[in-house]
């Protein structure tokens, strides 16, 4: 499972006194795969590049919506200004410095270099659509959550990415309880029966939704495989047990680092996109950490990009 470290954020944000001998230009463009404009600004400035490489050099980083968020995160802990004012998803540094965001970028380039974009937003639509089916793709695996919470029906899909190269066993019980490939057993129409406020979001009792109950593909429960993924973050994805080797069919949802959880519980994946989702969950009210509305999963299942 692929995170980016504040080791990658640290060659980003660098002091612009490392450039002061060099007379080339050089661009960092951080953004989501998904926005157009992160792909505005990647496509003109390497094309630039490809032309001027003794003028330019460019670095791009698409980042799925987590760690777009850890980002802008470690952003606001090691610099301040006018960065955080903007609401653009793609962000844009010259020299180690702030420079806006795509479209800063294009008319920087154009009074530089007096390049002008001849592409069309469709396009660009396109190629976003393109560059996030291929950064979405195998080997890693993909499956989605689609959520109510009393008779609203949230919107989107809060997509996990998955790590069967550490938790083999653990990630096909997951991924077969959301396909309802197993005796009939699925995480569809279950409920979330436990909110722990800055601590997690727990669901998959399939038998009665009481919280009381588990049940593997394997049988009552499998054994723990991994301790690899940690939980130091918002999102991890893991298996709720009993003890060691007990794993069944309940998860959890980390809603903030947890590192107590660690070689306890068995971390199989991370949510990636739906962050809005996560934070609607974390907001319900509660009675005794249980909802006070039915909270349910009303879709499941394999996650393709579109």
């Amino acid at each position: 499972m692929t995170t980016p470290a504040a080791g990658i954020y640290d060659s980003i944000v660098v002091q612009p006194r490392q450039y002061q001998a060099d007379k080339k230009h050089h661009i960092t463009i951080v953004g989501r795969v998904e926005d157009k404009e992160f792909h505005i600004a990647e496509l003109a400035s390497k094309l630039l590049q490809q032309y001027r490489p003794n003028e330019i050099d460019v670095v791009a980083m698409p980042l799925c919506e987590l760690d777009w968020k850890d980002f802008i995160v470690y952003l606001r802990v090691m610099e301040s200004g006018e960065t955080w004012r903007i609401d653009a998803e793609t962000i844009v540094f010259k020299q180690g410095e702030y420079l806006g965001d795509a479209f800063h970028l294009l008319d920087w380039l154009y009074d530089t270099f007096k390049y002008e974009e001849y592409r069309t937003m469709p396009v660009y639509g396109a190629i976003a659509a393109t560059a996030t089916r291929e950064f979405f793709c195998e080997p890693k695996e993909y499956v989605y959550l689609a959520f109510s919470v009393g008779e609203e029906a949230l919107s989107g899909k809060l997509v996990i990415e998955l790590c069967p190269e550490y938790c083999p066993m653990a990630v096909e019980n997951f991924v077969q309880l959301c396909e309802r490939k197993t005796r009939g057993q699925t995480y569809q129409d279950t409920v979330i029966h436990r909110v722990v406020k800055k601590g997690w979001i727990q669901g998959g009792d399939v038998i009665d939704g009481s919280g009381g109950n588990s049940v593997s593909i394997y049988g009552k429960d499998f054994e723990d495989e991994c301790y690899a993924v940690k939980h130091n973050r918002k999102g991890i994805v893991g298996m709720a047990n009993e003890g060691r080797d007990t794993n069944g069919s309940q998860f959890y949802i980390t809603l903030t680092e947890m590192n107590w959880f660690d070689n306890k519980m068995q971390a199989i994946g991370r949510v990636v996109t739906g962050w809005h989702m996560l934070e609607k969950l974390e907001a319900m009210d509660t009675v005794n950490e249980r909802p006070a509305s039915t909270c349910r999963i009303v879709a499941c299942g394999k996650w393709r990009s579109a």
